[in-house]
């Protein structure tokens, strides 16, 4: 992108006078250059419908970016994290701090005492977690877990993993609300 100078205009040198011709390099100085249309720092482009494309607006504090939900009863007796659901593949995220959610109505454990951990896995790599510490039996309690998050700029691919300490753990859905899960922009 080239830079433009502004010029000393004197009348009665050019066919415009200097009134006119500082008009115009004013609209031109002033103006951005197509290059900059549609980028980080630039002007946003419109669409064939004459509207801003979603990709270009900000997302606003609190707007979901990405969700998931299962509607099944799911458990795991691992100990080690296994893969629960992958809320977002190929998301765009800024370098921003975000909320990672958690959500279900009932979450049991087959022995009180034992933990179902919840695992933010970015990547490929485990970023952070919550624990929750269940009643044994028939008994169980609902969930809701607010992790937060700042990414690097730029699309991640976002799960949730989870594991227990011992026994096993269940995600009662059936005749429950579905779990949810979600990204939001703290």
């Amino acid at each position: 992108m080239s830079i433009y100078t502004k010029q000393t205009w004197t009348d009665n040198v050019t066919p415009v006078d200097k009134a006119h011709m500082d008009t115009i390099e004013t609209g031109i100085f002033n103006s951005q250059f197509r290059d900059e249309k549609g980028v980080a720092n630039g002007y946003a482009s419109l669409d064939a419908n004459i509207k801003i494309p979603v990709a270009q607006l900000p997302i606003l504090s609190g707007a979901e970016l990405a969700a998931a939900q299962i509607t099944s009863d799911i458990s795991t007796a691992s100990t080690t994290a296994v893969d629960l659901v992958t809320i977002a593949t190929g998301v765009t995220f800024e370098n921003v701090k975000y909320y990672v959610e958690i959500a279900a109505q009932l979450l049991r454990q087959t022995a009180a005492g034992n933990a179902v951990i919840f695992a933010l896995n970015v990547d490929g790599a485990g970023v952070t977690g919550v624990q929750s510490d269940c009643p044994g039996g028939a008994n169980g309690s609902p969930v809701f877990f607010r992790i937060a998050w700042t990414p690097t700029a730029g699309a991640h691919t976002v799960k949730i993993q989870w594991n227990v300490s011992a026994g096993t753990g269940t995600l009662r859905l059936t005749g429950y609300a579905p779990a949810q899960f979600r990204i939001v922009k703290a």
